[in-house]
This record gives C-alpha cells, structure tokens and sequence, in this order.
C-alpha cells in the first residue's frame, strides 16, 4: 500500500520534540479512567471501537509517518515494532538512535508475527488490515490523515491511545501547532492580495 509523507507536518513535529521528554503515557490521578480499570475504549479514524490496556507500554506501529510523529514528540520508548520504511528516515537515527534496535515489519506482515510480539497495541494506515488483526485478538488502530484537522484529530487519538502522560504531550503540541499556524496566518494575512492556486503533491515511497 502506497504511503504519503507529510513532510511540512513533521519538521513542525521535529520542532516541538526539542520540548518533549521521553518516555510512554501512563493514567495519573485525575483522569476520567476509574483507577481500578484494566481497559479503555478508543474510537479510530474508520469509527472502530477498540478496547486497549489503560496503560499500553508496547506499541508496533506499521505507520512511517506516525511513528514519526511518536519519536518527535518523544514517545519512541514504546516502539517495539516499526514498518521498514520508517527505518530510512535520515532523521529519525539522529534524534533517536535506539530506531536501529528496533524490530522492522514490511506492510504484509503476517498475523502470527504481530502475535509472537505480544503488543498492547498494533497501529495499521489500513483499516482491513486492522480489522483482520482484530479478527485475530490483536488490539489494532487505524489511523492516517490528509487535512490539518485529521492530521490534529490523529494527535489527539494518539494521546488517548497511549494514556495521560502521552495526552499531555499530544495537547501541548497542538496547542504549540496551532500558535505557528496563527502567527504565519497573522504575518501573511495583508501579503497575499489575490487569490492563488495551490497545488498538493503527495511523494510517494
């Protein structure tokens, strides 16, 4: 399956990952989660409910852009699994060395290697490939975008996937994202005086 990269987004992510600190979402006191709980509910970008651990520690994300977006905002010590083409990118070894120690999956990889992990959660672009990961006891979530506000809407998936302490970091970067998209939108209003074509050109890999 072909994948898109979202290349302005994930500088945008680089930048905020300067801020973060590593580590995994934990439930803290607080939250709306009833502390004897063992299990949530996620709702994915298919409209997919999915029951998770409360605290989920290991992640196998077969979604280059989205485990991109884990190592910038700091939540790569989850990553147990990562797709093969996440693994190209330049960047991700330098901010993040452990990316080599990773174990790589290709986008066909079957059922019984996702199961031998024991994952707590398997993060799919896919929503059939999600679904046949359920089908087989796997806890799988599909997410992808292709607008700012999915791109935002994944975001904050990513928080209630991964627990409080990851949430917290998904909304400062949101709130981080939407200041640079106000300050450029406040610089650029009065510069552009007619209205423009814009084209979008996806680099497919």
């Amino acid at each position: 399956m072909k994948k898109t990269k979202r290349i302005t987004i994930l500088f945008l992510t680089m930048a905020m990952a300067i801020t973060m600190l590593a580590g995994c979402g934990e439930k803290k006191d607080g939250t709306e989660l009833d502390s004897k709980a063992e299990t949530h509910t996620v709702v994915d970008v298919a409209g997919d409910t999915v029951e998770l651990p409360v605290k989920v520690e290991k992640v196998v994300n077969l979604v280059p852009f989205e485990c991109q977006i884990m190592i910038g905002l700091g939540l790569g010590d989850c990553l147990i699994g990562i797709s093969e083409e996440t693994i190209e990118t330049p960047w991700l070894e330098v901010m993040y060395p452990r990316v080599k120690e990773i174990t790589t999956y290709s986008y066909e990889t079957d059922v019984e290697a996702i199961l031998a992990v024991n994952s707590d959660v398997v993060l799919c672009e896919d929503v059939e490939k999600a679904r046949e990961f359920r089908s087989k006891g796997i806890n799988a979530v599909t997410v992808m975008y292709y607008s700012i506000d999915d791109f935002k809407k994944n975001i904050t998936l990513l928080g209630d996937i991964l627990g409080e302490d990851a949430k917290i970091k998904c909304n400062a970067y949101l709130a981080y994202f939407d200041g640079v998209v106000a300050d450029v939108d406040a610089k650029l209003r009065n510069v552009v005086s007619e209205p423009e074509t814009m084209y979008y050109i996806n680099g497919n890999s």
